[in-house]
């Protein structure tokens, strides 16, 4: 089963374009791209627990994910601007708002770089052997 398939199955309407990857930073470090903006929804045992968003550097929001212990696994999504990645997590922490076990507790913030803006990169994530 692919994401989009997952996300069916847990009563989501399908979103094309979802990568999944195991809740572990070593994994995430190597299947998610440098320097993107993105978002992100993190799921333990078939429940979605966060969603969140990073304007600059998708890889390494989610490798060092102050919530990456919770999850079992993390669904994730290469935005072609910040605006979108809002847009996107805006959306997704409406759906998951007042759910019992989802970690949000803040509404999401627009981007720093302004609503559609190209994302400034700045990524600080370095693996061995890269």
């Amino acid at each position: 089963m692919n994401a989009d398939q997952f996300l069916s199955s847990l009563g989501y309407r399908s979103e094309t374009g979802w990568r999944l990857s195991p809740a572990d930073d070593l994994a995430l470090g190597r299947a998610v791209p440098p320097r993107v903006a993105g978002v992100y929804l993190m799921c333990a045992n078939r429940q979605l627990i966060y969603a969140g968003r990073s304007d600059t550097c998708l890889q390494t929001r989610l490798v060092y994910h102050e919530h990456l212990h919770h999850a079992r696994v993390v669904f994730w999504r290469v935005c072609p601007t910040a605006g979108v990645a809002y847009e996107i997590e805006k959306r997704w922490y409406e759906r998951l708002r007042g759910r019992v076990g989802v970690l949000n507790r803040i509404e999401p913030a627009t981007p720093a770089t302004g609503h559609g803006a190209q994302p400034v990169h700045k990524c600080r994530l370095r693996l061995l052997g890269a």
